[in-house]
């Protein structure tokens, strides 16, 4: 995952972290790209049972960064699925009305389905499909307090997060690409291709990601997450 965000948003070359918060550990992980595609360095997981008080971790963590060089070209995030509220719903189409109608048609829907304010989470959406009469959607909710969470563990680090997501979603990157050549050369060149693993129009795909004692189910139709 973290190496498809690294070479599918930035430039050819430059050196990348990965860390993702899991409930009681944070695994990071060190890329680097080259003109032939990204190269893993290395990766290791760290326990982190409190991030506000647990400075070990912090100093664990800092001691990796530094063996591989302390200077980073871009820092990705995962968090885990139990933070977010991920919905997939339909809203009436605003043609003609604008991006910020959209926008605040969508925060008054997010806030439906919500269990606190929407003043008290770090949101986003995306448009999947444009249907007739109405748009199908997904978004993520994430109470601001978690995100500050991660913010602060990563302050103490002197490091800035380019983006941030939900593991389910990392997990289906994963598979989608589990089929495609690391990005490099050929992606400038315009000879990659998209891998067909999670299906093409028409097809309906079922994925389940079992980790431990968790179990994902993610139906994908079209060659797009719908559930």
């Amino acid at each position: 995952y973290f190496i498809h965000m690294t070479t599918s948003f930035n430039k050819l070359f430059g050196t990348f972290l990965g860390m993702e918060f899991r409930e009681e550990s944070l695994v990071v992980t060190y890329v680097k790209n080259s003109p032939a595609g990204a190269a893993l360095l290395s990766s290791s997981t760290f326990p982190l049972k409190d991030m506000r008080e647990n400075e070990s971790a912090v100093n664990e963590v800092r001691e990796f960064i530094t063996k591989h060089g302390t200077h980073v070209n871009g820092v990705f995030v995962s968090i885990p699925d139990k933070w977010a509220i991920v919905k997939f719903t339909d809203i009436p189409s605003i043609k003609g009305k604008g991006k910020s109608a959209l926008a605040g048609l969508m925060r008054f829907e997010i806030e439906r389905h919500i269990p606190f304010s929407i003043e008290e989470v770090t949101y986003d959406f995306i448009v999947l499909k444009e249907k007739a009469t109405a748009y199908s959607v997904a978004f993520a909710a994430v109470q601001k307090e978690k995100m500050d969470l991660v913010r602060e563990f990563l302050e103490k680090l002197s490091l800035r997060a380019q983006a941030v997501t939900v593991s389910s979603f990392a997990v289906l990157n994963v598979i989608e690409l589990s089929g495609v050549h690391a990005p490099g050369l050929q992606t400038l060149m315009g000879l990659t291709y998209k891998s067909k693993v999670l299906g093409k129009k028409g097809d309906t795909n079922i994925s389940l990601n079992i980790d431990r004692t968790n179990a994902n189910l993610t139906i994908v139709g079209d060659s797009i997450c719908v559930h």
